[in-house]
């Protein structure tokens, strides 16, 4: 497998795997504040935020050392790297053990130095077990993450975050509490852990390993570490843990928890797949060049875009709806304050938010990190206690604005350095108007219908928005470029919604797409049509054979070679050509078999042929061109061809192996065909593109043998 098909691999099951954990996270956070209110949420917010706050004082910036150099140490094989997971283990199990310790030991003065209320000490053992587990399956799962190796990983976590909202939920009905749910949660993740040892004793015990100096990796981390603990400053953990030293009430903090919370989940649980790895796919690709970094920041960035936006403006219209669906009448509190902190968001996605430190990291430029860390955690701290301390829990909404903006501005400046990241500002404004239009249309549904249902209204919206998406058409062809390489299948929905796709209708786009990569390919017919300015995206060299003079005068000079020659007697070597294209060009020559022999000639030994004619379908009386002799009463003129599935088995008979057949169009294509023909004519009005596109929607659909065209693909026999 290359390396561009396993780095895609690795981000498409990171991105399933961790967008479903996180959505579990999330729904698990919403049972707790819908059925426990809005104080305990509180109470269970800040229990999490020490956890986190542990976490960050004890990882040492491990993980992202990790994901940022095993790539390019030990390359695929995670076997390679046993000798160095075991010692970052071994190094891990201890310094938490030592840390957890200590923790415990010390942390009547803890909470009293972090002004910890007493619901919140009270459950400090299961903190300190929970953030003990949580750091051990953090570092675990970062090996897999470097090998790309992230279907294994995440189906144990999403198994494992399933058990704990149905236990939890479970839990809530039999009236139990926050002791019980956190016990539970202890033991889940003591599960987890076990599974990932489970899954991955075998490389850790591999004999033949690489060995490393685990040093380098624990140094490079140290400094990562800097950088997170200064991240962890301008944090939602940090606000609410300062929110707790100023006496803000539970209430106030479960309010400001759900807000964040909730923007965090659109934000990062939608995209959360894309990071992580990201680290290790731009260690892969740098040696790339510039160039190639530059079209992996805009595809990727492009690729958040185009699923956040739409997300956050139906979630801003549509907010307090939301908020009383799935918690209830305590959080209306949290409508604005999640409103403000959606539209924050999709500022710094505009910035390439997360992607940009991604790539910090996979530089292992730490001075750029640390130093935005340090501003922004610096401005954070200096601001978030006077804020909090004039304005309240408005202060501490200020202070995460401000926060969130100041690191997505600072990583993009520092991106930009090293190479031309650009801010896509017309990609983002038609998504917004995509996405206003399509909330806008919603809203105004449900007034005349008098209803409004969450889930009736997103299922609403996101049918507003494709049609608007097929208006607008925000994608380009290089988009559906990288989309091909990655599934051919969905590039051919994606094709629908780009503006700068190539321009190729009826048989010449079915034939492009059929194309196989080579080294030569002879487009016979080509006339002056757009076919021939796209086939050096599939062939190293292209020749254009057509007998009309004058349209081959009329093609702008391209990648391609053009010869003036008959279909019958081509002027080509025998078997020297790997693809032959003969599109609407047998019905109008009048020895056919002759036209195939030559095209047999030329190819190579399995070469193929792309053929496309008029069928013998059951509208084959309205072919525009034979009714326009016929009404003339024209003697002597050649008629338009039609052949049937026998017809050309006949013709390919030991020439040719039928290997893809299409049946297109019923009767709109020669309607439409005919009516451009008349306008053209009679009236010199040419709407060519127009009447082509309403023909295209008839041609994709195959209606069998009773279809107006055919197009085939065969090898050479």
């Amino acid at each position: 497998m290359n390396e561009i098909k396993r780095i895609a691999k690795g981000f498409f099951w990171n991105q399933v795997g961790r967008s479903l954990e996180y959505v579990l996270i999330f729904l698990l956070s919403i049972i707790i504040a819908k059925f426990l209110g809005s104080q305990l949420n509180g109470i269970y917010a800040s229990i999490l935020s020490l956890v986190f706050f542990f976490s960050a004082i004890s990882s040492l910036g491990i993980e992202t050392a990790v994901n940022s150099t095993f790539p390019k140490y030990f390359g695929a094989e995670i076997s390679r790297a046993a000798s160095a997971i075991r010692k970052l283990l071994l190094f891990r199990i201890l310094s938490t053990i030592l840390i957890g310790g200590i923790l415990y030991i010390f942390q009547i003065y803890i909470s009293k130095a972090l002004n910890i209320s007493d619901y919140v000490i009270e459950y400090f053992l299961y903190v300190i077990c929970f953030y003990a587990l949580k750091n051990i399956i953090s570092l675990l799962n970062s090996f897999l993450i470097s090998f790309f190796k992230t279907k294994a990983g995440y189906t144990i976590a999403v198994a494992i975050r399933i058990f704990e909202v149905v236990s939890v939920y479970f839990l809530i009905i039999y009236g139990y509490g926050l002791r019980e749910i956190f016990i539970l949660l202890v033991v889940s993740n003591l599960l987890q852990l076990i599974a990932l040892f489970t899954y991955l004793h075998k490389s850790i015990w591999h004999k033949n390993a690489q060995e490393v100096e685990i040093k380098d990796i624990i140094f490079l981390g140290i400094k990562f570490w800097l950088n997170s603990m200064l991240e962890f400053l301008f944090g939602k953990q940090a606000v609410i843990l300062i929110l707790g030293i100023f006496s803000i009430g539970f209430y106030d903090i479960g309010n400001l928890d759900v807000s964040f919370s909730f923007a965090q989940a659109i934000n990062i649980g939608l995209t959360i797949g894309l990071y992580g790895v990201s680290v290790a796919a731009f260690s892969t690709i740098e040696e790339k060049g510039k160039k190639v970094l530059s079209e992996y920041w805009i595809t990727i960035n492009r690729f958040i875009l185009i699923i956040l936006i739409p997300a956050f403006i139906f979630f801003i219209i549509f907010a307090k709806s939301i908020v009383l669906t799935v918690y209830s009448e305590q959080y209306l509190k949290s409508v604005l304050w999640f409103q403000i902190f959606a539209f924050v968001f999709i500022v710094t996605r505009v910035f390439g938010g997360g992607v940009a430190a991604d790539y910090l990291q996979s530089r292992q430029m730490v001075r750029a990190l640390l130093v935005s860390s340090l501003i922004c955690g610096v401005v954070t701290v200096a601001l978030t206690p006077i804020l909090i301390y004039y304005f309240g829990i408005y202060g501490a909404v200020g202070a995460l604005v401000i926060s969130n903006l100041l690191i997505a501005l600072l990583h993009f400046h520092f991106v930009r350095k090293v190479f031309d990241a650009k801010i896509d500002v017309s990609f983002t404004i038609k998504i917004l108007l995509i996405s206003v239009i399509s909330a806008f249309a919603v809203v105004q549904f449900n007034s005349i219908l008098n209803y409004s249902n969450i889930p009736v209204s997103i299922v609403t919206y996101l049918m507003f928005a494709l049609v608007v998406f097929r208006i607008i058409k925000p994608l380009n062809f290089r988009d559906i470029e990288i989309i091909n390489k990655i599934n051919p299948r969905i590039a051919n929905i994606a094709k629908k919604f780009a503006s700068v796709c190539i321009p190729l209708t009826d048989r010449q786009k079915w034939a492009f797409n059929w194309l196989e990569e080579s080294e030569i390919v002879l487009d016979i017919g080509c006339s002056n049509t757009p076919l021939i300015n796209y086939l050096s995206a599939k062939s190293k060299i292209v020749i254009g054979i057509d007998s009309d003079l004058q349209a081959l005068r009329s093609i702008n000079k391209g990648k391609f070679y053009l010869i003036s020659a008959s279909a019958e007697n081509l002027p080509i070597d025998s078997e020297v050509v790997d693809t032959v294209l003969m599109l609407d060009v047998l019905e109008h020559l009048d020895n056919d078999k002759m036209a195939l022999a030559e095209a047999w000639r030329v190819l190579k030994k399995d070469g193929v042929l792309i053929l496309s004619v008029p069928y013998k379908g059951l509208f084959k009386f309205l072919d525009p061109e034979n009714l326009s002799r016929k009404i003339k009463n024209k003697k002597n003129t050649k008629y338009h061809k039609h052949y049937s599935y026998r017809d050309l088995r006949r013709l390919l008979f030991r020439l040719f192996k039928i290997e893809k057949l299409h049946y297109g169009g019923l009767f709109l294509y020669p309607i439409t065909f005919g009516i451009n023909n008349f306008m053209k004519r009679h009236f010199g009005i040419d709407l060519s593109n127009f009447w082509k596109k309403i023909g295209d929607i008839d041609n994709d659909i195959s209606w069998g043998r009773l279809s107006y065209n055919v197009i085939l693909k065969a090898r050479k026999i």
